[in-house]
């Protein structure tokens, strides 16, 4: 199974362990923490950070796990969606498109997409720990698939 990352997840997940999460590491500890069956688990942290463990006043009364919490402070809201063009959305999507056409190394994608090549590569390692890309040993990235 894999986890479905979303924003309740990463809340969830950063109280549990007590730090703030985001990018690869988030999509690590969620990986590392997936518990099977991977749709039951998924949607039962999906609903926790739904409902009990919501960005504002927590409902820690009611929580099932608030022993394992390291309390709502742990947890920071990623900062609101700014501009579209130069953002890291856009260079995710650009990639994507480019490895959809055709696979390639970092150097092509960055050409291809016109980012500099430490936001390429930063991205396609994000991309790579999402399982979204994969690299095929040589340098090569392409969609997993």
């Amino acid at each position: 199974g894999v986890p479905a990352v979303d924003t309740n997840l990463r809340r969830v997940l950063s109280r549990w362990h007590g730090e703030s999460l985001s990018g690869a590491t988030l999509a690590a500890v969620a990986g590392a923490n997936l518990a099977e069956p991977a749709g039951e688990w998924n949607q039962a942290m999906m609903d926790l950070g739904a409902m009990v463990w919501v960005p504002k006043n927590p409902d820690c009364g009611r929580c099932p796990v608030a022993d394992w919490c390291s309390g709502p402070d742990a947890y920071t809201p990623p900062t609101p969606q700014g501009r579209f063009e130069g953002s890291a959305r856009q260079l995710r999507g650009a990639i994507v498109r480019t490895l959809v056409a055709h696979p390639g190394t970092v150097g092509a994608v960055a050409q291809h997409v016109g980012f500099p090549r430490r936001e390429v590569e930063e991205a396609l390692d994000d991309l790579t720990l999402e399982g979204i890309v994969t690299d095929d040993g040589t340098g090569t990235y392409r969609i997993s698939g």
